[in-house]
């Protein structure tokens, strides 16, 4: 049997099968020493009263412990010598339920006088094997009590405990840290410094000729420069003229700008307009323009996936007060009905958190509808379309001072337009130099969607396996943490560390690819460029890390130490550590029980070069690309080394933030695979709340669902005065959070976040619903909350990730999307916005989603209400003849509508599925 293990905080995960498992009553191989012989192990293979299955057919037993909702434990004796090291490591599964209640669950071992070893409380409750190790040391006779304690009424398994010994016992052995290290000599990396260091993988993607499919490269015709579905012209100054989105105008006029000089607004004499650059995968237009105080330089650069740079520059003659500066972009309100903006981080908190990065329907009313001092990126767009504004930093800005400025940032309705006001000067500032404000534009969506891509539902392979023997159902992308620990099903690699994506067994990790393309599927990789193991500690007392917490994205508190004695450190990081550091510098806590800790490193350096070498030998090894691009938001960086930060008037030095280091760095990811594979690699990045458009146009699909988690809404001062439904929001997690989905995540955003129409994504969506918390767990691990998840993501024609929730919904709806055939390339999508559908619902909050294939249709039905509905179902009888079949796909039972209408009473938050087509193509539906 193949199964997950999550190393308890941390993010890395790696498979083993009941192969590797040893057969008798007791313990595991010792993380520290794999061949040294247990001095107690239970496998719990035999007949005993609490010995089941694992899961059904696979012939491997385990401990399990139901609970019943009070207090209880199990106890296990462990006869050990006094005064002697031991490492403990035993393997846990805890059923689906919420942080809070997996927190209950654990493991103390004690001595009758002390505890010596306590945890697991930190393993996730999603019925996954998660290894637990630790070290303790016995004193007194040496017969120690291991205690399991559940409280709860989830039930938790045990399985594979190995008592090892590890050596004498010192008086701070509980600190010290006592495990195998990654195989990486100093001389080894020496020499591939020699390779990685001169040979820059992937950077042929930063030519200018180079273009990535499915893009191709730039149409100029005048001043018009043309890319997929889009047509940016350029007029004055080189600023947008007109934006063709699809073929429509997406803008209602050019955009301008204004100066204040010296108490007086220039006017301009301006030049010609220049085409400096003209290359297949960018464009340059440059133009200079007089006044008699200064003169303006701009230079304006489009790239093939539609990213538009501007670089605007006041050349003044001699000292002048730049009194203010503003520029303008101007919609026609049909194409701004929502915005999306990211902020900057406030005081360590996550991009995420609504306060600082959300999306919504614009307000009603003429005038001022949205303004905010500064924001990163701003969108304002439709359900299929937008054009977005995003910004590196707040360098010559004035004032700089964020709570003096007032409003940066304004968004204006007014007669049937929508326009947005950027202000970086709107405080008198002196300029005796070359002063530019560096922004960016993009319209979307930016891409074409993948073909197929409605059929590239992802989950881990173990749960692909239990969705096919239990409903059929393909999973089609495997989600693999292969990156950090690539060991396939019958070994094991204990000396792993995460965030150093190593390969240590090719031959094992080219194998277990294989296996998974023999069965058709896609194999990508989980990595995050943006932390790199800093190292193992050798005591724990040094490390200081906070707990886990998503409002901090998991940086640790000020004044951590990371300097303290290693185990065992990359001999890159030994090297390189001052030079790849982000500024200011910021650690993370993955993997704190192994002592491990990471750092965060700026991707302008040459760290970038080392990780696409690394990259490169999972593309060798078969691997079809990047599942999950995780924590691809911008990161403020100050390191001089990485040509990031500058200084202000009040001489201290202010960060910049990596868009473009971004770019560069994704654009040789996908180059490395696509140079390995002569195909487009699996793409797909990981997002929360943050829609990072410009750095993720060369990603296939968006891996989303985390921004409506419950953490990021629990506290009021979390969110902002746009946040719809706060008091709601808040009410509604007091009282369990049954209603929660419903004000966090209406379909205005959900449209906009998970739709992808307006952006060109696939969107895979995960449920976060045990992960929140305050959520109540039996709700948050029951079918009808599932299915409320599930009901959001079929009107929106989303595909699926189905974690942190009950699974069995979302696989039947798998085996019914894929009998179907939803992923032939005919298919066609009616969505709810668009009208004209060829089936409606009617009744207060009640949608359809209608999906069309050669003549049959797949239609949802879904009701997003807080109460159960009768709803009435219409049938456009042009499209949809009398004589077509409705079936209910889950249960095949038939459905006979009267005039072309039919009644289904649909519970709240929940959905019913229909097949419709031709008779004699309609048998043997219903999935049980």
């Amino acid at each position: 049997m193949n199964r997950y293990i999550f190393f308890e905080g941390n993010l890395k995960m790696q498979k083993r099968s009941a192969a590797a498992l040893m057969l008798a009553l007791a313990a595991a191989v010792p993380l520290a020493a794999q061949s040294a012989k247990p001095a107690i192990s239970m496998d719990f293979e035999s007949a005993g009263q609490w010995h089941a299955a694992e899961e059904p057919y696979q012939g491997k037993k385990c401990y399990k412990f139901p609970g019943n909702g009070k207090p209880a434990v199990r106890k296990f004796a462990l006869k050990l010598k006094p005064g002697t090291n031991y490492r403990l490591t035993v393997f846990l599964r805890k059923g689906v339920c919420s942080p809070d209640e997996a927190k209950q669950i654990g493991l103390t071992v004690t001595d009758g006088k002390q505890i010596l070893l306590e945890g697991g409380g930190g393993i996730a409750g999603n019925d996954v094997w998660a290894e637990f190790s630790g070290d303790f040391a016995p004193a007194g006779s040496g017969n120690c009590t291991l205690t399991l304690s559940n409280p709860t009424s989830v039930t938790v398994y045990l399985d594979s405990l190995r008592v090892v010994k590890t050596g004498k016992a010192s008086a701070d052995s509980k600190q010290k840290i006592t495990r195998p290290v990654p195989p990486v000599t100093d001389e080894a990396a020496a020499e591939e410094e020699k390779d990685w260091l001169v040979n820059r993988r992937g950077i042929e993607a930063l030519d200018d000729d180079f273009i990535l499919p499915p893009f191709t490269p730039i149409e100029l015709k005048g001043n018009t420069a043309s890319v997929w579905g889009r047509d940016y012209t350029f007029g004055a100054c080189n600023l947008l003229e007109q934006v063709k989105v699809l073929g429509d105008d997406l803008l209602a006029a050019p955009m301008r700008f204004t100066a204040k000089v010296n108490g007086r607004e220039i006017r301009f004499e301006t030049g010609e307009q220049v085409v400096i650059r003209k290359r297949k995968g960018i464009a340059e237009f440059f133009t200079r323009a007089n006044s008699p105080d200064l003169d303006i330089e701009v230079r304006t650069a489009i790239e093939y996936d539609g990213m538009v740079k501007v670089d605007f520059t006041f050349d003044p003659r001699g000292s002048v007060q730049l009194d203010h500066f503003r520029y303008e972009i101007l919609w026609p309100e049909k194409y701004a009905r929502f915005i999306h903006y990211i902020g900057l981080r406030e005081g360590g908190l996550s991009l995420n958190v609504p306060r600082i990065s959300n999306t919504r329907r614009l307000p009603e009313g003429q005038g001022t509808v949205w303004s905010a001092p500064f924001k990163q990126l701003v969108w304002l767009g439709t359900y299929d379309r937008g054009l977005l504004w995003f910004c590196t930093s707040e360098r010559n800005w004035s004032p700089h001072d964020r709570t003096k400025r007032g409003d940066g940032l304004r968004v204006i309705r007014k007669n049937g337009t929508v326009k947005l006001e950027i202000t970086p000067v709107s405080e008198p500032k002196l300029i005796g130099k070359r002063t530019t404000y560096t922004f960016g534009l993009m319209a979307t969506p930016v891409r074409p969607r993948t073909p197929g891509w409605r059929g590239t539902d992802m989950n881990y392979e173990s749960y692909a396996k239990t969705a096919k023997r239990k409903y059929g159902a393909e999973t089609p992308v495997i989600y693999s943490s292969g990156s950090y620990d690539p060991i396939p099903p019958a070994t094991r690699n204990p000396a792993a560390v995460a965030f150093y994506p190593r390969l240590y067994n090719l031959d094992a990790y080219r194998k277990r690819i294989a296996n998974v393309h023999k069965e058709n599927r896609l194999f990508g990789l989980y990595v995050d460029p943006v932390l790199c193991s800093l190292g193992i500690y050798k005591d724990m007392s040094q490390y200081g890390a906070v707990p886990w917490d998503p409002t901090t994205d998991n940086e640790d508190a000020a004044g951590t130490k990371v300097d303290a004695p290693f185990l065992w450190q990359p001999p890159e990081v030994k090297k390189y550590y001052a030079e790849w550091r982000k500024e200011p510098i910021s650690t993370a806590p993955y993997g704190k029980a192994n002592g491990e800790r990471q750092f965060s490193v700026g991707i302008n350096s040459r760290y970038s070069d080392f990780f696409c070498y690394l990259l490169e030998k999972h593309a060798e090894a078969g691997a079809d690309g990047i599942a999950n691009l995780d924590e691809w938001s911008p990161v403020a960086d100050l390191n001089p080394r990485h040509d990031m930060g500058y200084y202000e008037a009040d001489d201290k030095r202010y960060p910049e933030y990596d868009w473009f280091a971004r770019r560069r760095l994704l654009k040789r990811m996908c180059a490395v695979f696509y140079k390995k594979h002569g195909k487009l690699p699996l793409m797909r990045v990981h997002l929360a709340a943050c829609q990072v458009i410009p750095i993720a146009s060369f990603c296939d699909s968006v891996v989303t669902g985390e921004n409506i988690n419950s953490a990021y809404f629990r506290r009021k001062e979390l969110m902002d005065k746009y946040t719809v439904n706060a008091d709601k929001i808040l009410e509604s997690l007091n009282n369990g959070g049954r209603d929660y989905f419903y004000y966090v995540s209406p379909p205005d955003r959900w449209a906009i976040e998970y739709g992808g129409q307006a952006f060109g994504f696939n969107v895979c969506v995960i449920s976060n619903l045990t992960k929140s918390p305050k959520i109540d767990p039996k709700f948050a691990s029951s079918e009808a909350a599932t299915r409320d998840y599930l009901a959001m993501c079929l009107i929106h024609d989303n595909t699926l990730k189905p974690v942190f929730c009950n699974p069995d919904p979302a696989y039947r709806l798998m085996k019914i999307k894929q009998d179907f055939h939803i992923a032939d390339p005919e298919v066609r999508f009616h969505s709810y916005w668009a009208g004209n559908q060829p089936v409606t619902a009617e009744g207060k909050e009640c949608y359809t989603g209608v999906w069309e294939n050669k003549g049959q249709y797949l239609v949802a039905v879904a009701n997003l209400s807080l109460n159960d509905r009768t709803v009435t179902v219409s049938l456009d009888p042009k499209r949809i003849p009398a004589d077509l079949r409705i079936v209910d796909a889950e249960t095949g039972a038939e459905v006979k509508p009267q005039n072309g209408k039919f009644q289904v009473p649909i519970p709240r938050r929940n959905y019913k599925i229909y097949r419709i087509g031709p008779p004699a193509r309609m048998k043997g539906n219903g999935v049980k």
